[in-house]
């Protein structure tokens, strides 16, 4: 790996590790006393005041809506009044989600009190994660999971190319005179990086419509049932997509026994360029330097391994690719390691 893209992955980290910072500094500290809540001991009390603050009404300074609760409830013989529908209740919320909660402790209503044993006077209506957790999981996840895969693909990376140095990272096979070398189109763990990143923000989009669109505040208490499917798919999607890449489709062979090359599914998607061309009339593999032309925008350079043959009908030399590289050296490294192959005597 190049220093230049090092550093360039550095900076992602960093820019990713700045994002979640900048999003969870106000929600990190709470989050996790919110869960330990599950395990406070229960009383009983009731409601004495239940008010959903809007934009412009009189003391209220915030843009959204704030549910605003009072209740009283007795621990040992103590009486006290709580304030907080959960640990730190002093967000807001939209309009639909206040009135809800406003609805679903009303004045004169008596609840479930859950208390710190340590400090009685500290108490939540509701304990445990909520449904706010879990859209702000949403937001988090994504960010974690790049951080993760490019922390780990850069590990994966340098490795690589620590142990193969010959096929810059790619993995090859050898089984007598039957030699085959993987070239995906991208490397697994960046489509597992897309996968993680995407599918959470999507499904942050549509379900934040979905509740808009039909004003029901209750569908956010499904956040934790879809956050469950959003983890079933993304399982489901990395396993295909690493079965995918892995598969003979993104793979060059070259068997020396039966005297055929096997070209992946890259070279081949032209519709002109055979799957199988017989060894014999394989010139030779090599790198070059290749522009794909972009409507209004600066043509794309990129670096690419290519294979020559000729075609004995009718005397002509054909050229297809089957790699490609942002990196000049890769592709040479691949091209070299090919043509190697190809004139080893077996």
């Amino acid at each position: 790996m190049s220093r230049t893209t090092l550093l360039r992955r550095c900076f992602a980290i960093a820019f990713a590790v700045a994002a979640v910072l900048l999003f969870a500094r106000d929600y990190l500290p709470t989050v996790l006393p919110q869960a330990f809540t599950w395990f406070w001991p229960e009383t009983t009390g009731k409601i004495t005041r239940s008010r959903v603050f809007n934009a412009g009404d009189d003391e209220y300074r915030l843009t959204d809506s704030h549910f605003s609760v009072r209740y009283e409830y007795s621990v040992g013989g103590t009486e006290f009044t709580g304030a907080d529908y959960r640990l730190h209740s002093d967000a807001t919320q939209g309009v639909w989600y206040a009135e809800r909660l406003a609805n679903r402790f009303p004045v004169g209503k008596t609840v479930p009190v859950y208390y710190d044993p340590e400090r009685p006077e500290r108490s939540v209506l509701i304990r445990g994660w909520m449904s706010e957790d879990g859209q702000m999981f949403l937001m988090l996840g994504p960010l974690v999971g790049l951080i993760a895969m490019l922390l780990g693909g850069t590990l994966f990376e340098v490795n690589a190319l620590r142990r193969r140095p010959a096929t810059a990272g790619l993995i090859s096979r050898e089984d007598g005179r039957r030699v085959e070398l993987d070239v995906p189109l991208v490397e697994p763990w960046v489509a597992f990086a897309t996968i993680i990143f995407v599918l959470p923000l999507l499904t942050l989009i549509v379900f934040a419509l979905l509740v808009t669109a039909t004003r029901n505040a209750a569908l956010l208490d499904l956040i934790w049932f879809v956050w469950l499917g959003l983890i079933a798919l993304i399982l489901f999607l990395i396993y295909k997509a690493r079965a995918l890449l892995r598969s003979r489709r993104w793979r060059v062979v070259i068997d020396h026994a039966t005297g055929v090359v096997e070209l992946p599914d890259k070279a081949t998607n032209d519709g002109q360029t055979p799957s199988t061309i017989p060894l014999k009339e394989v010139t030779r593999f090599f790198a070059m330097t290749m522009e794909q032309p972009r409507r209004k925008m600066v043509p794309r350079k990129y670096h690419a391994a290519l294979i020559e043959w000729r075609d004995p009908e009718a005397d002509e030399l054909h050229q297809a690719e089957i790699f490609e590289s942002d990196y000049p050296w890769r592709a040479r490294h691949v091209a070299d390691w090919l043509e190697n192959q190809r004139t080893a005597v077996r």
